[in-house]
Parts: C-alpha cells; sequence; structure tokens
C-alpha cells in the first residue's frame, strides 16, 4: 500500500495495490487505530509549510559588468 497525502485539503487517504482508496476518516470511524497515520500526516503537513516558506523567499541576483 501507499499512504498518499492532500495537505491542501486535508483528507489523507491510502490507495491499495488494485487501486482503491480509503480514507483515514473512514478507519477512524471503523474504530481502526490510526496513531501511526495520524503522525505520518501530521510530519508530512509540517514538512510541507516548511517548504512553502522556502521557496516563497526571493532570490536576490548580481548582475555582473561583462569588462
Amino acid at each position: 500500500m501507499k499512504l498518499y497525502i492532500d495537505v491542501d485539503v486535508d483528507q489523507p487517504y491510502l490507495v491499495t495495490d488494485d487501486g482503491e482508496s480509503v480514507y483515514v476518516d473512514d478507519l477512524r470511524e471503523d474504530g481502526r487505530n490510526t496513531e501511526y497515520l495520524d503522525q505520518t500526516v501530521e510530519a508530512v503537513s509540517r514538512w510541507r509549510a516548511a517548504s512553502k516558506r522556502r521557496q516563497a523567499r526571493p532570490v536576490e541576483v548580481d548582475e555582473l559588468d561583462p569588462d
């Protein structure tokens, strides 16, 4: 299985090998233990937020004199 996390809409879901998806919220409602999934979702969300902050910085460019 692969874990796909859409941090923009905050709806993490699992995708099985045959292509079916199961939302983590549905697993919680079924009484499944999602502690590790919750930790993964939180870690990816923090990483994504930090990544966006790094990309938002302006880039300074020095022009070189052709001489």
